[in-house]
C-alpha cells in the first residue's frame, strides 16, 4: 500500500561510526519527515533499521503543486497588454481570481502584481493609437529618452488632426530635431530599429494620411496658395501688408477635475455654460511685426469686475452665447482693425493709402468679403475644408497662447493655495478682469518667430522669412513649448507644500492645456442678439468683494517709490523697464496736481472728473 523509504545510513544516528557511509540531503529530509510518524506509532515502535512507509500524497506536498505532477514544472505565461487589460476587466466584472488563474494558466501572484499595475496598464491602453495592436506587445517598458517619445507622439497627433501626410522619414527626421532641442546626451541613430519598436512601444498603425478626400482638400488648398501668391503679386503686397485673424475658445477658469474634486459643485465643462468660455480672435501678419489687439467675447456686457476700471488690454464685446456673430466681426474690423493695420503699415513707412489684406477662414459668422472692404482694406476667404493645414494662425499658434495662458492660470492658483486657500475656492473668486489681462500676457508672449512659421504652408513665395534654411525646424515648435510649459509647472508645484501642488502632475496639466480643444467659437445668433441687447449687467456667479475702492493717488504714487526701490536692487530687471514705472511715476504726480487745481477752482465739487487716458502703449 505504501512505498517503503529504507532508513537513513547510521552516520545520522551515530557520530562516532566512521565506517558509515555520508548522508545525503535527501536522506537527511526523509528521516526527519519521519520522525512524526514514529513518534505517532508508539504501539508498534518503529526501528531505524525499519522501512518506513509513506503515502505518496506526502511527498506530492513537498514535490510539487497540487494536481501536478512531481516531475512536471508549469509552463511560464507572459500575457500581452490586450490579455492583461481584459483580465483587468473580467476581474472588475466580478470573476474570481481561481477562475482566471484557469483560464490564462498563470498563478494568483501574477495576478495580483496586475493589479497594482491597473492604472498604468488602462491608460497605456486606452492612449494607444491602435489597441488591436497590444495583442502583440508584453511589456510596459518605456523607451531609453521617454521626453523624446512623449513630445514626438504629441506632434504626431497634432499632424494627423490637420490631416498632415506623415512618412517613417519624416517622424524619425523630426525625432532626431526633438532630441536635439530636448539637449538629450544620450546617443541615439533614431534608425529603421528604433522606428520599428517607436511604433509598438506606442502602439501606432498606419502613419499616412491617405484617401480620396484628402488629396482633393490639398489639390483645394494648393490651387489657393497659387491664387493668393499671384494675387500678392499682383496688388505688390509685402509680408507687413498681409494679416490672418482666427478665432479660439477658451476656459477662461478651468482647473483640472483632481484639483477641484473637493467642491460641492463640480466645475462646468464650459460647453454647455456661456459663463465658463470666453471666445477670442487674434490677428498678426505675415511678417510677425504686428499682433493686433485681442478681440474678448463673453456672456456678461457688464462684470462686476470691470466696475470703476478705466483701462483694458483688449477689445472685449458680449453676447449671451459668448460667441462671435457678424455683426461682431464687422464691427471689429472697421473700428479695430482697419485702424490698427493702417496706423503699422504707416510706422514701417508704408504709404497712408497701401493696401492691406486680411486673410479668413470660411466661417458662416463672418460677413461675405465684399462687406469686408474699407480704407483700401480687403478680405480674402480660404477654401472650406482647407483651415486646419493651411490657416496660419490655426498652425499652433492659437495652441501656444492658450498653453501660455493655463500655464499662467495654474501658477497662480498654485501660488495661492500655498497660502492656504483651496483650488476649487480660487476658481470661484477667478474673475473677467483677470481672464482679459491673463489672456493679454499670453497673446503678448507669443514671439515674432512663432508667428512667422505660422505662415509655412499659406506663406506667398515673395514673403522672405528671417531664415528659410531654419524652416522645417518649426514641425513641433508648439509641442516643445507645452513641454517646457509642463516642466516649469512641476518644478514649481515641487517647491510648494500645500495638496493641490502635489495632485498637479502631466497628466493634470495635459488635461487643462486640452479641454477646451473642441469647443465652438462660432455661434448661429440672430444678428440683433449681440452685446447692446445682453440684459445682463453682472456675472451672477462672481464675488460681491471683487470690486474695490478707487485708491487714493497719493497711496499710488508711494507704491510706485517703494516699487522703484526694489526694483533697483534685482539684477534681472533691466533700467528700460524701472524707466517704465518712473514714467508712471511722473502721470501719477500730473495727475495729483490736475486735482489740487481742480479743488482750488471748484472747493464745492465731490469729485475731479479724469483726464483722458494716455494711449501711449510704451507705459
Amino acid at each position: 500500500m505504501f512505498p517503503e523509504i529504507p532508513a537513513p545510513p547510521l552516520a545520522c544516528r551515530t557520530a562516532s561510526d566512521i565506517h558509515c557511509s555520508p548522508c545525503t540531503p535527501a536522506d537527511s529530509f526523509q528521516y526527519l519527515a519521519a520522525q512524526p510518524l514514529m513518534e505517532y506509532n508508539i504501539n508498534h515502535p518503529v526501528s531505524l533499521h525499519t522501512p518506513v512507509q509513506f503515502p505518496h500524497s506526502f511527498f506530492s506536498m513537498t514535490e510539487g503543486t497540487p494536481g501536478i505532477p512531481p516531475d512536471t514544472k508549469r509552463k511560464r505565461v507572459s500575457l500581452s497588454i490586450k490579455d492583461k487589460v481584459t483580465l483587468l476587466q473580467d476581474l472588475e466584472n466580478g470573476a474570481s481570481v481561481k477562475s482566471l488563474c484557469d483560464k490564462y494558466g498563470i498563478g494568483t501572484s501574477t495576478i495580483y502584481d496586475l493589479k497594482k499595475q491597473k492604472d498604468k496598464l488602462l491608460t497605456f491602453y486606452s492612449n494607444s493609437d491602435a489597441p488591436d495592436l497590444m495583442a502583440d506587445r508584453k511589456t510596459l517598458h518605456q523607451a531609453k529618452n521617454v521626453s523624446v517619445d512623449k513630445v514626438l507622439m504629441e506632434w504626431i497627433r497634432q499632424r494627423r488632426r490637420e490631416n498632415f501626410p506623415l512618412s517613417r522619414s519624416l517622424i524619425m527626421a523630426q525625432a532626431k530635431k526633438f532630441h536635439v532641442l530636448l539637449n538629450i546626451s544620450t546617443p541615439c541613430e533614431y534608425s529603421s530599429g528604433w522606428y520599428g519598436k517607436f511604433k509598438k512601444r506606442n502602439g501606432l498603425s498606419i502613419l499616412s494620411i491617405n484617401g480620396e478626400k484628402a488629396s482633393e482638400e490639398y489639390n483645394v488648398a494648393d490651387n489657393f496658395v497659387k491664387k493668393l501668391n499671384k494675387l500678392v503679386s499682383d496688388e505688390h503686397l509685402s509680408a507687413e501688408q498681409v494679416y490672418n485673424a482666427a478665432k479660439a475658445s477658451l476656459f477662461w477658469r478651468h482647473l483640472p477635475q483632481k484639483l477641484v474634486a473637493t467642491a460641492q459643485k463640480p466645475p462646468s465643462s464650459g460647453l454647455e455654460d456661456p459663463k465658463e468660455r470666453l471666445t477670442v480672435l487674434a490677428c498678426s501678419n505675415a511678417a510677425g511685426t504686428h499682433k493686433a489687439r485681442l478681440l474678448v467675447i463673453g456672456k456678461s456686457r457688464n462684470p462686476r469686475a470691470f466696475k470703476g476700471v478705466r483701462v483694458f488690454p483688449v477689445t472685449y464685446t458680449a453676447n449671451k452665447q459668448a460667441g462671435i456673430t457678424r455683426e461682431i466681426f464687422q464691427d471689429w474690423f472697421e473700428n479695430h482693425f482697419v485702424p490698427e493695420a493702417r496706423a503699422h503699415c504707416m510706422s514701417v513707412g508704408l504709404s497712408q493709402d497701401a493696401k492691406v489684406m486680411l486673410i479668413l477662414d470660411h466661417c458662416p459668422t463672418h460677413p461675405s468679403a465684399e462687406f469686408l472692404v474699407k480704407d483700401n482694406v480687403f478680405a480674402v476667404c480660404l477654401p472650406p475644408d482647407c483651415t486646419s493645414f493651411i490657416q496660419p494662425l490655426d498652425q499652433g499658434i492659437l495652441r501656444l497662447f492658450k498653453s501660455n495662458y493655463k500655464s499662467e492660470f495654474l501658477q497662480r492658483m498654485l501660488t495661492e493655495c500655498n497660502k492656504g486657500m483651496a483650488g476649487a475656492q480660487f476658481q470661484a473668486k477667478a474673475n473677467i478682469k483677470d481672464a482679459i489681462w491673463t489672456a493679454a500676457l499670453a497673446w503678448d508672449k507669443v514671439d515674432k518667430q512663432a508667428l512667422i512659421h505660422g505662415w509655412r504652408n499659406l506663406c506667398p513665395s515673395s514673403f522672405a522669412l528671417d531664415n528659410p534654411a531654419e524652416e522645417c525646424d518649426f514641425l513641433g515648435f508648439t509641442e516643445l513649448r507645452e513641454s517646457q510649459l509642463t516642466s516649469e509647472l512641476m518644478n514649481y508645484a515641487r517647491s510648494l507644500s500645500c495638496p493641490e501642488a502635489r495632485l498637479l502632475d502631466e497628466e493634470a496639466i495635459e488635461e487643462s492645456f486640452t479641454a477646451d480643444n473642441d469647443a465652438p467659437v462660432a455661434l448661429q445668433l440672430p444678428d440683433g442678439d449681440i452685446s447692446e441687447n445682453s440684459d445682463e449687467e453682472s456675472d451672477s456667479d462672481e464675488p460681491e468683494g471683487v470690486v474695490k475702492e478707487k485708491m487714493p493717488i497719493d497711496r499710488m504714487i508711494g507704491l510706485a517709490e517703494e516699487l522703484i526701490g526694489g526694483m533697483e536692487q534685482r539684477s534681472f530687471i533691466s533700467e528700460q523697464q524701472i524707466m517704465a514705472v518712473y514714467r508712471i511715476k511722473e502721470q501719477l504726480l500730473q495727475e495729483k496736481l490736475y486735482e489740487t487745481a481742480w479743488t482750488q477752482m471748484f472747493p464745492n465739487s465731490t469729485s475731479c472728473p479724469d483726464p483722458q487716458p494716455s494711449r501711449d502703449e510704451n507705459c
